[in-house]
């Protein structure tokens, strides 16, 4: 519901709720992968906006995402290389980037990471395509839309699906899947993915306050405020 967000968007009047079609929602698969898709319905209700039609390039962050530092360097950097590629592709290829996954999910050949990525609106094509991956895996509770994603390449390397290519950003120094010792040690990227389902229920509390109220330099007062930064969900503290 809209209401949900109203705090933030009465301080923000760039804020903006996309409200769902009820027509898109798939009863028929797991109700994980039917919320999955909506990722890949992204382009088709950001440009159906009014107020979004002249944005160039969207980011799709999953919701458990802190933004580490400025992102302008990366940003500059990735526009530099998008431009690259596609001068070497055909005119009208519909294009998606990605960073690589997780080095524990890769070794169950999962070769994208789905919680970050990078589309704009020749993206449909291949958001079409992932999402008719999505629904074929639908039925099984096991399957993740990373996977979905990965046959979806396969694909189109093999020829099965053309006029679109997925590409794979390396992680470097841009995204961190932070574990305890991380935290600890005050690591810091452009994206920082705790994955609040699986990796955050492993890390103390108190170990993730302190690690993000350091990424997000929060003040003396702020720390003080008795909010809990766990990514687990902002909360007030009783």
């Amino acid at each position: 519901p809209e209401g949900r967000y109203a705090d933030l968007m009465a301080i923000d009047d760039k804020f903006i709720v996309l409200q769902i079609d009820e027509n898109d929602r798939r009863t028929d698969i797991e109700p994980l992968m039917a919320m999955k898709i909506f990722k890949t319905l992204i382009p088709r209700y950001v440009y159906s906006h009014p107020m979004l039609q002249h944005v160039e390039n969207i980011c799709y962050l999953d919701f458990d995402i802190v933004i580490g530092r400025d992102m302008n360097q990366f940003f500059a950097s990735f526009m530099e290389r998008k431009l690259h590629d596609l001068m070497e592709l055909p005119s009208g290829t519909s294009t998606t980037y990605f960073f690589e996954e997780h080095h524990n999910a890769s070794l169950d050949g999962q070769m994208f990471h789905g919680g970050i990525f990078f589309l704009d609106k020749n993206s449909v094509h291949c958001m079409e395509l992932w999402g008719n991956e999505i629904v074929a895996d639908g039925h099984d509770q096991k399957q993740r839309d990373q996977i979905s994603l990965t046959r979806t390449y396969k694909k189109i390397v093999n020829g099965e699906y053309s006029g679109c290519m997925l590409f794979r950003l390396l992680r470097g120094d841009d995204l961190l899947f932070p574990d305890d010792s991380d935290m600890k040690d005050q690591k810091v990227a452009t994206f920082i993915h705790v994955t609040n389902t699986f990796r955050a229920a492993t890390i103390p509390v108190e170990v993730q306050d302190q690690y993000f109220a350091y990424v997000l330099e929060l003040s003396r007062n702020e720390r003080k405020s008795g909010v809990s930064y766990t990514s687990r969900g902002v909360h007030l503290d009783e």
